[in-house]
């Protein structure tokens, strides 16, 4: 689920599915609009992607395991 904020009149709306589309080299979710701009999606800390363990030379690493 997805929350969103318009910028000029403060309405907030919350959508269960939604499409990521890049506009203008913005990523914009078609389905959350308001005032014909597009919400700001509100982000809760702690969600997110992973971070990916990348080497000095580029190459991702994998997390070390402790019976190795």
């Amino acid at each position: 689920m997805g929350k969103f904020k318009c910028k000029l009149c403060k309405k907030s709306k919350d959508i269960a599915e939604y499409t990521v589309k890049v506009v203008e080299d913005k990523v914009v979710v078609p389905e959350a609009m308001c005032c014909e701009n597009y919400m700001q999606q509100q982000r809760e800390k702690g969600t997110g992607f992973a971070t990916i363990r990348k080497g000095p030379d580029g190459s991702v690493k994998r997390k070390p395991r402790p019976w190795e």
